[in-house]
């Protein structure tokens, strides 16, 4: 059995390691041109694969996925292990 929090059709989604999150306002990053671009974005359901996006983003944008397997860099303040 399964349990739906939220159901949502014919929506523009993203994955969701490509939603940055700064407050209370909501990125994604895009190819323009050739070069990454910071767009702000309205999102709606969010899950741990796939977020909608409902407004900033149109249907076959390219969007720019994180590396994962670069190291974040450290911040301030706080201990870093590399």
């Amino acid at each position: 059995m399964a349990i739906i929090l939220a159901q949502v059709g014919d929506a523009v989604t993203v994955p969701t390691s490509a939603v940055e999150g700064t407050g209370a306002a909501t990125f994604d990053t895009v190819l323009k041109a050739g070069k990454p671009v910071r767009v702000r974005v309205m999102v709606g359901a969010a899950g741990p694969v796939l977020t909608q996006v409902s407004s900033g983003l149109t249907v076959g944008e390219q969007v720019v996925l994180a590396n994962m397997s670069t190291p974040l860099p450290p911040e301030e303040g706080r201990a870093s292990t590399y």
